[in-house]
């Protein structure tokens, strides 16, 4: 069948390029066409991962391409039987050469490419006003190979460059001696900014404990909704059973699993900020120690069973 400008068979390597509930498929889902509808306009591809999923023709015209060739970042996760990996040396730095060196059960052959073809050499230049690329090492390939894989190229996660407020930092003292009445006025500003900082990272922490306790209530619901779909019809002699709803269901086992994710994120960043906030002293009373026994299962009061897939 044909969708866009592109043919599709069975027995075709394809990967999807864009996260779609409905469809239960997410940007870089790898798989293989199983069978094709013309009429239909639609085909049926397995994931990799095992899952089965029928892709209308709209769909695979804007979001879906052929397989054969990958990147190395498209490769993440992914094993084949043998790879070849396409590159400058310069391309190969530290991370990304171990996934795309890594991705094949047999000896991966790696092609090592000392200039750009001529289209590549007009993408670059087209690109560097505003991407400027670095221009080549000098010196022989496989030293230039050395060189880049022992360069480092990954970056911070996002929740690992999320950091508290830094506390405001005094200013350069001044070239000229100012005015004491100015400088008495500097200095109270600056004791109202340095005793604000911990109303800033209490702020912080609660924000962080709202978002957990929405992410534990979305959790919930959609482990409800989700044993409400999955639960089997009731049978009747009169009245066949209705088919389980297969998006509704796509949907909320995305839900369940977004609601997860947003748990451990809000959970850590609690972890992240708690040590940091000081905790107010009481007047004439001890804390009483926290029982032991009773802290893990209140840890684990709000979050449901996760359901069956």
């Amino acid at each position: 069948m044909t969708a866009g400008e592109r043919e599709f068979a069975a027995g075709d390597r394809i990967i999807t390029r864009r996260n779609d509930r409905l469809h239960d498929v997410d940007n870089g889902t790898r798989g293989t066409v199983r069978t094709v509808d013309p009429d239909a306009g639609e085909l049926v591809m397995e994931s990799d991962a095992g899952g089965v999923h029928r892709l209308p023709a709209d769909y695979l015209a804007a979001h879906t391409e052929h397989a054969y060739a990958l990147t190395g970042h498209g490769m993440q996760g992914g094993t084949v039987e043998w790879a070849g990996a396409v590159g400058t040396p310069e391309d190969f730095t530290r991370n990304w050469a171990y996934t795309a060196l890594s991705r094949g059960r047999d000896p991966t052959r790696l092609y090592v490419a000392t200039d750009l073809p001529a289209p590549a050499r007009e993408r670059a230049a087209e690109r560097a006003e505003v991407a400027p690329e670095a221009p080549p090492e000098p010196g022989p390939a496989l030293e230039r190979l050395a060189r880049a894989m022992r360069r480092p190229d990954d970056e911070p996660l996002a929740l690992e460059r999320l950091e508290a407020p830094e506390p405001p930092q005094l200013p350069d003292a001044p070239a000229a001696p100012a005015d004491s009445a100015a400088v008495r006025a500097e200095l109270r500003a600056l004791e109202a900014q340095l005793a604000s900082y911990p109303d800033t990272l209490a702020e912080e922490l609660d924000r962080a404990r709202r978002a957990r306790t929405s992410a534990e209530a979305e959790l919930g619901r959609a482990s409800a909704a989700l044993a409400e779909l999955e639960r089997p019809p009731e049978r009747s002699w009169w009245r066949r059973p209705a088919p389980p709803d297969g998006r509704a269901i796509a949907i909320e086992r995305h839900n369940y699993g977004q609601a997860e994710r947003d748990i451990d994120a809000a959970t850590r960043r609690e972890r992240k900020l708690a040590p940091q906030v000081p905790r107010p002293r009481a007047v004439g009373a001890r804390a009483r120690p926290a029982s032991r026994a009773g802290g893990g299962a209140s840890r684990q009061a709000g979050r449901p069973p996760r359901p069956l897939r």
